[in-house]
């Protein structure tokens, strides 16, 4: 077991999740970035109310046939393409993300199918646990199905205090998926239940090896 202790400013895990592409001078790409962000869809004026992870705010008309208009769900987390330009946004696009409630834990050990670690990060506002992982791809009749990807939860209490130690456990089933192609899974878990100086430890069978990223809320 390798065990990957990362410490950083905030909650502690950690490559930034913002991504900025410059070409140089006032071109048209110059400002492109992208963020994490929550998505609130008002259908009956087709807009999309933008809040990403630093609590900034934005808001963009969706096409008509948008899917996130003809779903059923009305709340999402996305990775969102903007530019920006003397701080006015201009959204480009979205990127959905999988929103992951951490379930508990129901038997001593948790199975996982291997997975690729990419990157995570805590939101600036300290609401969501940002996960980057690169799985085998679903076989195209599974498809339009989500990534068989869930968080298992385990809680202990610490020896000092009334904190409490969250172990997440990301568990994947390959079932259904082809070993020759690759996808990204991008996921956002809520850490609301967590509080100052509870710790956590994120656990993720990244090839043959289990990573173990560990973090305190400050």
């Amino acid at each position: 077991m390798k065990i990957k202790t990362i410490i950083g400013a905030a909650l502690l895990l950690l490559t930034a999740c913002t991504s900025n592409t410059f070409d140089g001078g006032d071109g048209e790409n110059s400002y492109l970035k992208r963020d994490a962000a929550e998505v609130t869809i008002n259908k009956q004026d087709q807009t999309a109310n933008i809040v990403f992870d630093d609590d900034q705010k934005a808001s963009v008309k969706l096409p008509t046939q948008h899917p996130w208009l003809t779903g059923t769900e009305t709340f999402y987390r996305a990775i969102v393409t903007y530019r920006e330009k003397d701080q006015v946004k201009s959204i480009l696009g979205f990127i959905p993300m999988m929103l992951l409630q951490p379930v508990t834990q129901t038997t001593e050990d948790v199975k996982s199918d291997p997975v690729l670690y990419v990157a995570s990060n805590f939101a600036k506002n300290k609401k969501y646990l940002n996960v980057q992982l690169t799985v085998p791809m679903r076989l195209e009749k599974v498809k339009d199905k989500p990534i068989n990807i869930s968080i298992a939860e385990k809680k202990l209490t610490m020896s000092h205090g009334n904190n409490v130690h969250y172990i997440w456990t990301v568990v994947f089933s390959n079932k259904e998926t082809t070993n020759n192609v690759t996808e990204p899974a991008l996921l956002s878990i809520p850490t609301s239940q967590l509080v100052k100086g509870d710790s956590l430890t994120l656990r993720i069978q990244n090839g043959i090896r289990l990573e173990e990223l560990k973090g305190v809320m400050p």
